[in-house]
């Protein structure tokens, strides 16, 4: 189950009837925003989509929205400052619910992005329930997902056999992955992942982590292109890809390069796993790869 993080904790409205909403949703990564898109017309709702936070702020200079889910990590303009820019206009949407997407599951990182200013924040795997629970709306859940405890970053290439040793994928997020989207759509969703998994794995392997001035803007940047590949891994239900980015997000530089590797094989294996789910699922929700 995904965590939920709300600045209050109003019960729904039970009698509220559901209507379509109209949603923005930024997010840098065109897996993730697929996914999302899926998941959310599944149930009918009209979605909008920004490659950043730039041209979030754009679309709502022009058009009203009654959600805004805004990814935190995204080129040209953050979350954080899309979040700013929005508040700032001169129009409704500078009072619309605008939600966190991130994968950032620790505590004192979920209350940084409250204090920023976001309604609520929704911790990847991207679940609509979530979202309609913060805005109070009645939602029928689907079958929950099997919650697996937070990451407890150690820092030690000894101790990364645990993550090693976890299942290439959560078969559980992909059944319902799977029955909430299609066969059809599920196939371009995994498509689209391993497209930009390639791009962020090509960004670690040629990171240069040095000693020299450029250090410490080399390791921000090598930390953000694991997240973004930990974040786009859950939402799919790749648990182990995943949980190697989020350690690779927080280990200690000397740590990383083993890591990364790991990161590499676990893809290559995690290709064959999804191939082999897919075809006991029928041949129309095969990926490629």
């Amino acid at each position: 189950m995904s965590l939920l993080f709300n600045k209050s904790q109003a019960e729904p409205f039970a009698n509220l009837e559901p209507r379509p909403l109209h949603i923005l949703v930024a997010d840098d990564h065109y897996a993730n925003r697929l996914l999302t898109q899926s998941l959310l017309q599944r149930d009918g709702h009209d979605v909008i989509l920004s490659e950043d936070g730039r041209e979030a702020v754009k679309a709502c200079a022009h058009h009203i929205y009654d959600v805004i889910l805004l990814d935190i990590q995204m080129p040209i303009m953050n979350g954080f400052q899309a979040l700013k820019a929005i508040r700032a206009l001169d129009n409704r949407n500078a009072k619309t619910k605008i939600f966190a997407l991130t994968a950032h599951n620790h505590v004192d990182e979920i209350r940084t992005i409250l204090r920023h200013g976001f309604d609520a924040v929704l911790v990847k795997p991207f679940r609509v329930a979530d979202m309609m629970r913060h805005l109070d709306r009645p939602y029928k859940p689907g079958p929950s997902r099997i919650h697996n405890d937070k990451d407890e970053i150690r820092g030690a290439a000894s101790i990364y056999n645990d993550v090693l040793d976890m299942p290439l994928l959560e078969y559980q997020t992909l059944d319902i992955l799977l029955d909430a989207i299609g066969p059809e759509r599920m196939c371009t969703v995994l498509s689209a992942y391993w497209t930009d998994a390639a791009k962020l794995l090509q960004d670690l392997k040629s990171a240069r982590i040095s000693s020299g001035p450029q250090a410490a803007s080399d390791l921000i940047a090598l930390r953000k292109t694991a997240h973004g590949l930990k974040g786009a891994s859950a939402n799919i239900g790749l648990l182990r890809a995943a949980r190697l980015s989020a350690r690779a997000q927080n280990a200690p530089v000397e740590d990383i390069p083993f890591l990364i590797e790991k990161i590499e094989q676990t893809l290559e294996e995690s290709k064959t796993a999804i191939r082999d789910y897919c075809g006991l699922k029928g041949p129309a929700t095969a990926p490629q790869p």
